[in-house]
């Protein structure tokens, strides 16, 4: 099956790149998390993001990295540092 879309008045744009994100994870779960802020991203088009660590701690070096590593990513994606 082909399908076909007339996009003649529409814009097509790629996947937004936010290089200032705060997502108060972890320390500040009761203002914003991984999840809900991921989700808001996704629903405004943007696909790559930069945590800015304001955090508490801040994730600032590769220990505070891989710790917010362990709270986060792991249990969702399975994410490595090896």
């Amino acid at each position: 099956m082909n399908l076909i879309l007339d996009a003649s008045e529409m814009y097509l744009m790629p996947g937004f790149i936010d290089t200032h994100v705060h997502f108060r994870q972890p320390g500040m779960e009761y203002k914003a998390t991984i999840g809900s802020e991921s989700k808001a991203a996704i629903a405004g088009g943007v696909t790559t993001f930069f945590d800015m660590p304001n955090n508490k701690p801040p994730a600032v070096n590769i220990e505070t990295l891989k710790q917010k590593n362990w709270q986060i990513w792991r249990p969702q994606i399975g994410f490595r540092w090896d």
